[in-house]
């Protein structure tokens, strides 16, 4: 779903989502409860949830007396919703979230000390086995490339 079906996504009483209401802080929660909220309506929030009953109840924690209504909506039209509102944000989590969690273990930081040692070391012997004999040095290469 492109950037501009968020505009386009309509629930089934013709009350298209509010992007305002939705935030990136609470995705998981979203996610989780397979609930979004859509659009404030006379008083109340309304949300679109693929179980509302299961949805009513962690409402209850996260709405803090605002009076909520919830209406039924497939599980693939939030999951839809979701990757429209956030497509960007998603995007960037899966491009850069393992550089921020474990940045030893990503090739976006760049080689260790450890790395270029071993590889000037690695050079160095190749080099001085090439001027030893050249082409005993060539077979070996070769050798180990197959």
């Amino acid at each position: 779903m492109g950037a501009g079906a968020w505009q386009r996504c309509q629930t089934g009483d013709g009350i298209g989502p509010d992007p305002a209401l939705l935030h990136w802080a609470d995705f998981n929660w979203y996610v989780a409860h397979a609930c979004v909220p859509m659009r404030d309506v006379r008083g109340a929030r309304l949300y679109a949830a693929a179980d509302p009953v299961r949805a009513r109840v962690a409402l209850a924690k996260k709405a803090r007396g605002l009076p909520v209504t919830v209406m039924q909506m497939p599980h693939q039209g939030i999951i839809d919703l979701l990757n429209a509102r956030f497509q960007d944000q998603l995007t960037d989590h899966a491009v850069s979230s393992l550089m921020h969690l474990d940045p030893i273990r990503c090739a976006g930081s760049g080689l260790t000390a450890a790395q270029w040692a071993g590889g000037i070391g690695l050079a160095a012997l190749l080099g001085v086995g090439a001027l030893i004999d050249a082409a005993a040095m060539l077979r070996l290469v070769n050798l180990l490339a197959l």
